[in-house]
């Protein structure tokens, strides 16, 4: 419906001197993700903020995933993800989750978005 809205911010950890890599992201648990992220409110704040503005700077419609380097007054976008996974493990879901939309409410509000959107291509 034109709205955005930013789930809350997940921190993401991994045993010490490991990268979050393949296992870590598809293994249960391989690493530990904490929602909400021990961050002060103020960076919270300017973290769904800078999600919210890269979203819509890159024209992202439906859903995105922004993720961060973050120090502990400063961050740094990494990349927005135009296609999270929808795993068991995945962040997108697990967000949702945490903003009070399950998985279930989550795929509805998807799919409608989609199909009452205009069609962009040539007509048939």
């Amino acid at each position: 419906n034109g709205t955005c809205e930013a789930f809350p911010v997940i921190e993401i950890q991994t045993p010490e001197a490991s990268w979050y890599d393949f296992n870590h992201r598809y293994t249960e648990g391989a690493s530990s993700h904490l929602m909400p992220a021990p961050i002060s409110d103020a960076l919270t704040a300017q973290l769904q903020s800078a999600a919210i503005k890269a979203h819509q700077a890159l024209g992202c419609r439906d859903l995105s995933r922004t993720d961060f380097i973050v120090s502990e007054d400063s961050f740094v976008v990494l990349e927005v993800n135009t296609m999270p996974g929808m795993t068991p493990t995945s962040l997108y879901p697990e967000g949702a989750m945490g903003a009070g939309v399950p998985f279930s409410s989550l795929l509805r509000r998807l799919m409608d978005a989609a199909l009452n959107r205009p069609p962009n291509g040539p007509s048939a």
